[in-house]
């Protein structure tokens, strides 16, 4: 009986994880992704930064506030992103 529990419990902790063992482990990818040797080629340099880029939304909605109006302000990541400001 004590091996079935230990087992339903290695189960749920490997296919359902915490969010922070979650968070962790997609930060190590991406830290993996983003580090490069002085002996990687450039070709691999590209690959490795396109790998890290995919960890990002290509498109979202920016909220801010601003603190002197107290106004809300809301923008689209792709237009805030081409216009230069980020």
């Amino acid at each position: 009986m004590a091996v079935l529990v230990a087992m339903a419990v290695w189960f749920y902790t490997v296919f359902f994880p915490s969010p922070e063992r979650a968070i962790r482990a997609r930060l190590t990818q991406l830290a993996k992704s983003a580090s490069f040797g002085g002996n990687e080629s450039p070709v691999a340099a590209m690959a490795n930064a396109q790998r890290a880029a995919g960890f990002f939304p290509s498109s979202g909605i920016i909220m801010g506030k601003d603190p002197a109006s107290r106004k809300r302000t809301r923008c689209e990541y792709d237009s805030f992103r081409n216009s230069g400001s980020l």
